[in-house]
């Protein structure tokens, strides 16, 4: 898939090339997660549910959730992935 074309924070359109240099961190798990805007930028924080083994909650009790991951991102580039989530979901729910 060729990326579209993106625009610098100074509107200046891009095309951008994933480069491969440096060490990316091991992928997170997450099962929750939290979105607040702040001006022109979004704030997500990706957690995961906390239940004690052999406990069975309560259904709308209070679980404890780890924060395992935080990003700010661009007002534009949050708009690109919830275009790009969307698409996603359209084609796996296609799936079955």
């Amino acid at each position: 898939m060729t990326p579209e074309p993106v625009k610098s924070m100074n509107r200046t359109p891009l095309r951008p090339v994933w480069s491969s240099e440096g060490e990316i961190p091991e992928p997170l798990y997450a099962d929750q997660l939290h979105v607040l805007r702040v001006g022109d930028a979004f704030h997500l924080t990706f957690g995961q549910v906390t239940v004690p083994i052999g406990v069975q909650p309560e259904p709308g009790s209070p679980t404890k959730v780890r924060q395992v991951a935080r990003l700010v991102i661009a007002k534009e580039a949050f708009h690109q992935m919830a275009d790009l989530f969307q698409r996603v979901k359209a084609d796996t729910t296609k799936e079955g």
